[in-house]
């Protein structure tokens, strides 16, 4: 839940317009997906790895799993990725 709660205030914080979060776990998966993607403030600054993202990592990779963050490919949104075993 650290991972939502940490995405949805860096979206609301950092971003613009609709936040979609996602949760997924398919068939006998041993991970659970979890994404915050959110529209870019146009003209906001670059996003850098602060405090936040930096503490999801953390968080993340001890249990074992991943963690990515970054502008999505067309770059109009910001996506956090974690994939946490399940």
């Amino acid at each position: 839940h650290r991972v939502v709660q940490e995405g949805l205030t860096n979206a609301a914080r950092h971003g613009a317009g609709q936040i979609q979060v996602t949760l997924a776990r398919s068939g006998e998966s041993r991970w659970v997906e979890v994404d915050v993607a959110n529209d870019r403030a146009a003209g906001g600054p670059a996003a850098q790895a602060g405090s936040g993202l930096v503490g999801m990592r953390e968080r993340v990779h001890a249990v074992g799993g991943t963690l990515e963050a970054g502008p999505t490919g067309d770059g109009r949104r910001w996506l956090v990725r974690a994939r946490i075993p399940a």
